[in-house]
Parts: C-alpha cells; sequence; structure tokens
C-alpha cells in the first residue's frame, strides 16, 4: 500500500478556433511524495527566429520537422488568411542568421482547421498531417505536396473523419509513416465507444483515393481512451501509444498500448503494456513515444509522479524472469524547474543519451515554461537541467510542443504565445 496518497482533479482547458469555444478536459491522478535529484540550471543560448503577427498564423501548438536543406516545416492552431490555421516554412539564409517565413498553405475550414500536432515529410518533400478539426466538424488527414516550376503548394484532403462508430474523430496527434508509404495516427474522439480510435490510411493502388482502416476503438477503461499523442512504430510493424484516460479503476491515469499487426487476416491485436496509477509513475501521458537502442519506451506524463507535476518515463520490454514490462521514472518534475510536460510529439535522444523535452509552467515565470535536458548519471540517476526559462515578451511563452535537434545539436521549437505580438514564436537553444 502506498502512504500519504490524496487524489487531485486538474482541468485542462483548450481552446479551440478563435478562441470561441472552450474544450474541457478533466484529470484525476493520485500522488505521494519521493525524494528525487536535484534539478539545474544551464545558461544556454535561446533566440526567437520568427514571431507570428497573425496573419502570418497564431499559436503554434504543433512542434516543427526539418528537412534535409535545414528547411524548418511547422503549423498554426489559427491565424492565416481565413484564420483557420496555416502550415508554414522557415528557411535559413546561407550564414543561418535570419530564417524566411513562408505560408504554403491558409485553411479555409472546408479542407480543415486547427492543426494542432507535427508533420511528416515523405521522401519527395510531401508533408502530411492532420486537422482536429474543420470539413465535416471531426478533422482531416491531408498531403501537402510541394511545387513544381512556377507553382504553389497543393493540399490534398486523404480522409474527412466523421466521428461515427467505424471512423473517428478530432485527431489532435500528427501521422507516422510506414516503410511503404501508409500513414498511421489516432483520434480523441469517435469510435465504438466515443473514446477514440487508431487508423491507417495505405496509398492509392488505382486512382487518388487512399484507403482507410479502423485498428481499433478504445472504451476507456481498463483499455484506456482518449489518445492525443502521436503513434510510434517500430521495425517488426508494431505500433506503440498512450492514452491520457482509462487504465485502472482507482485512477483515471492513461495507459501505453502496443498494436500488432495481423499474420493472417485483419485483425490487429491490442495490448496494455501499463496502467498509469498516478503515484509513483505519472498520470495523463499525452507525448509519442521514443524506442531506445535497448527497446525501451521513452515517454512523458503531463500530471502525476512524486510532486504532482509529471514525469519523464522508461518502458522497458519484460526480460526473464519477469514477464510484463517494467516502468522506471526518470524523473519527477517539480515547480523549480518546470513542470507539465504537454507535447504530442516525441521526446529527442542524443547520441550519448541525454533526453530533450520541453515543459508547459515554470515557477520562474508562472506559465511560460522551459527546455529541458536530462542527462544520466547512473544505471538509476538522472540530473534534470534548465536550459531555457521562458519569460516576457519578446520572448516564447508556453511550449505546447516537442524539440527537434539538428546536427550541430540546437533545438528547434515553438511556443504558443509570447514572441514581439503575443501571438506565438519559433526558437532555437542552441546548449
Amino acid at each position: 500500500m502506498l502512504a500519504t496518497i490524496r487524489q487531485s482533479t486538474t482541468t485542462r482547458q483548450t481552446m479551440r478556433g478563435g478562441g470561441a469555444v472552450a474544450r474541457m478536459l478533466t484529470l484525476t491522478f493520485a500522488v505521494a511524495a519521493l525524494s528525487l535529484l536535484p534539478g539545474t540550471t544551464y545558461a544556454a543560448k535561446t533566440k526567437i527566429i520568427h514571431s507570428f503577427a497573425g496573419d502570418d498564423g497564431r499559436w503554434p501548438s504543433g512542434g516543427l520537422i526539418m528537412g534535409p536543406d535545414g528547411v524548418l516545416y511547422g503549423t498554426t492552431r489559427v491565424g492565416g488568411a481565413n484564420d483557420k490555421g496555416t502550415v508554414y516554412s522557415l528557411t535559413p539564409s546561407e550564414t543561418g542568421a535570419r530564417w524566411k517565413h513562408n505560408v504554403l498553405h491558409d485553411f479555409d475550414g472546408t479542407d480543415g482547421s486547427e492543426p494542432f500536432s507535427d508533420l511528416a515529410r515523405g521522401q519527395d518533400g510531401t508533408l502530411y498531417g492532420t486537422t482536429s478539426a474543420g470539413a465535416q466538424a471531426n478533422g482531416t488527414v491531408f498531403a501537402l505536396m510541394p511545387p513544381t516550376t512556377g507553382s504553389k503548394w497543393k493540399l490534398q484532403t486523404l480522409h474527412v473523419f466523421t466521428g461515427s462508430a467505424t471512423d473517428g474523430g478530432i485527431p489532435f496527434a500528427g501521422v507516422v509513416r510506414g516503410p511503404d508509404g501508409s500513414l498511421f495516427g489516432t483520434t480523441i474522439a469517435g469510435g465504438t465507444a466515443s473514446q477514440g480510435t487508431a487508423y491507417m490510411l495505405s496509398p492509392p493502388t488505382r486512382g487518388n483515393n487512399w484507403q482507410f482502416r479502423l485498428l481499433t476503438s478504445f472504451v476507456s477503461g481498463t483499455d484506456g481512451g482518449q489518445p492525443f499523442g502521436m503513434l510510434t512504430l517500430d521495425s517488426q510493424g508494431s505500433l506503440f501509444g498512450t492514452t491520457t484516460r482509462g487504465g485502472t479503476v482507482d485512477c483515471d491515469c492513461g495507459t501505453v498500448f502496443m498494436l500488432v499487426p495481423p499474420q493472417t487476416g485483419n485483425h490487429w491485436h491490442k495490448a496494455i503494456l501499463h496502467r498509469f496509477v498516478g503515484h509513483p509513475d505519472g498520470s495523463n501521458p499525452y507525448s509519442q513515444l521514443v524506442i531506445d537502442q535497448a527497446g525501451a519506451l521513452l515517454g512523458s506524463t503531463y500530471l502525476g509522479g512524486t510532486l504532482d507535476h509529471g514525469t519523464v518515463f522508461r518502458l522497458s520490454p519484460p526480460a526473464p524472469p519477469r514477464a510484463k514490462w517494467s516502468i522506471t521514472n526518470l524523473t519527477s518534475f517539480d515547480r523549480a524547474n518546470g513542470y507539465g510536460p504537454l507535447f504530442y510529439g516525441p521526446l529527442v535522444v542524443d547520441d550519448g543519451g541525454a533526453i530533450y523535452g520541453t515543459t508547459q509552467n515554470s515557477t520562474a515565470s508562472e506559465t511560460g515554461g522551459t527546455v529541458f535536458r536530462l542527462t544520466p548519471v547512473n544505471s538509476k540517476r538522472w540530473r534534470q537541467t534548465s536550459l531555457h526559462t521562458f519569460g516576457a515578451m519578446p520572448d516564447g511563452f508556453t511550449p505546447d510542443a516537442a524539440v527537434t535537434r539538428d546536427t550541430q545539436g540546437r533545438l528547434f521549437g515553438t511556443t504558443v504565445l509570447g514572441g514581439t505580438q503575443g501571438l506565438g514564436a519559433v526558437f532555437v537553444v542552441t546548449p
């Protein structure tokens, strides 16, 4: 039995559209206290490389991806020509001192609106992503194809969600591409119990129509529900992901799940690898999972842990005599060093095993957030370092997305607010 357990309820409000509609998500978790390795603050160099002004987009909730030429691609939740969100690029100058912003596509509602998550990029430069609203009000999956000479980027809607039992609705997560070009993703609504789905889109063999397949419906309870994070694909074709809801009878704290492709037939097998209980393992995971060199899964939880403010965890596969996956907390966030990691993309792991991510909040700037690094001290201890704490304008404010690391070790990311206009920013941190 855990000593000194208390129940807490946190309400997260996500503003939709221009702020007229609010979606409320109530999260419940259990917490107890343990000692932690103290965190440190490190003076990294941080630069704002773009501030959004509204007509070029605002509120960038999604993270960035980088092309082989160093160009960054991302989305804004709203803003742009129709205030329905944008897809944009940032191109570095030859010296890298300046970045040129270009709007690649303005959503108009009929082709989707409010893209929340990261993009994926094909070898031909096509960008793949999702919108959480628009079309039939339940979001879309889209492809944005690069221009030929003298033309513009062209958007193709690959799927329109209906929110039905056989479909799904409201994809906050982006898609991951398989080796054959198939796209895999999640929705937080729809499915047989209206608790979300995992799906697959196969490229057309004839014509232009992509083939949609529902892989599983979540039913909450012990099965889990409302998967916000992106899926992760391993070399065997299995998918790994998280749900923010469900888990155990006592704690609606979320799960980690696995989907195994069928050897025969069409049925994907779902296995629940871990059910969160709040203390000490964390509660309500939003991030995409990362598979490390040992085959373990790395992820984060928004809440729970020993100090109530979220965790970074490792979930290790079974090894004899252990028959189940086992979870290890690498850190529990505290108010002094940032707390509340809330991003749908992945943590970043460098060649030395250090882990990078963001938090939404920090004591120093109340809701400003941080960029953090976790460095292994030994096999059981990790040290958390705050590389940057976001503060007042024109600095960024409140990162909703993970960071992207380039070959020089620089970390690129977005903040939903802040920048010179208070409408969001793109930053680079040089550790």
